[in-house]
Order: C-alpha cells, then structure tokens, then sequence
C-alpha cells in the first residue's frame, strides 16, 4: 500500500509537473496572441489614419489646383486691365501731346495777328496825326 501511494504521490507530482508546464506555455501563447492582436489593432488604427491623410492630401492638392487656376484668372484679367490701362495712357499722352502743338500753334497765330494788329493801329495812327498836320 505505501508503494501504491508512493506511485500515486509521484503520478501526481508528474501530472502537476505537466501542468505547470502547460500552463507556462499556455501563459506565454496567451501573451503572443495578445501582443499579435494589439499589433494587428496598431496596424489597423494606422491604416486608417493613412487613408485619411491620403484623403487629406488630394483635397489639398485639389483645392491647391483650384487656387493656382483661379489666381491664374485674376493675374490674366489684371494683366489685359494694366494693358488696357497702358494703352489708354499712351492714348492721353498722344492727345495732350496733339492739344499742346494746337495750343503753340494757336499761340504763335495769336501773337502774329497781335503784331500785325499793333502794326497797323500804329500806321492809323500815324495817319492820323499826319492828317492833322494837313492843312
């Protein structure tokens, strides 16, 4: 009987042994399996933070587009006003240029009729007072 109890002590203890064992290599799965479910979750919360920055991007890069073509516009119609603009102060200069050469040259016809009217007011008044010498 005490062998009998001897080899159920040691079954025993060779069936605890087994089952510590077990039980390490269970604790140790179960820690692989969490730290592989954690990483797929990291890969996961990566992922999605990816496609929104990808989302992110075309939305910047499209409203970007946008900018560039609208500032394109504005820069090509102020640039057809600043022609325009430039055009119309070539117009001005030519005809303040054209009114200055009328206005000289009204200038010199109004001192010329000026001196021949002095002119001849002088040769009136000579014969006046040469008529007065007549008797």
């Amino acid at each position: 009987m005490e062998q009998e109890t001897k080899r159920a002590h040691r079954e025993e203890h060779g069936r605890n042994k087994f089952r510590g064992a077990l039980w390490g290599s269970n604790s140790e799965l179960k820690l692989w399996r969490e730290e592989k479910d954690q990483s797929r979750v990291d890969s996961l919360i990566l992922k999605d933070e990816l496609r929104i920055c990808l989302r992110s991007k075309r939305s910047l890069s499209q409203q970007l587009c946008e900018t560039e073509t609208n500032m394109l516009a504005i820069i090509s119609k102020y640039q057809e006003e600043l022609n325009l603009a430039t055009a119309h102060e070539h117009k001005v200069a030519d005809e303040y240029a054209q009114v200055y050469a009328e206005k000289e040259a009204r200038g010199r016809v109004s001192d010329s009729l000026h001196q021949e009217a002095t002119m001849w007011m002088d040769r009136f008044a000579l014969t006046l007072n040469g008529s007065q010498e007549l008797p």
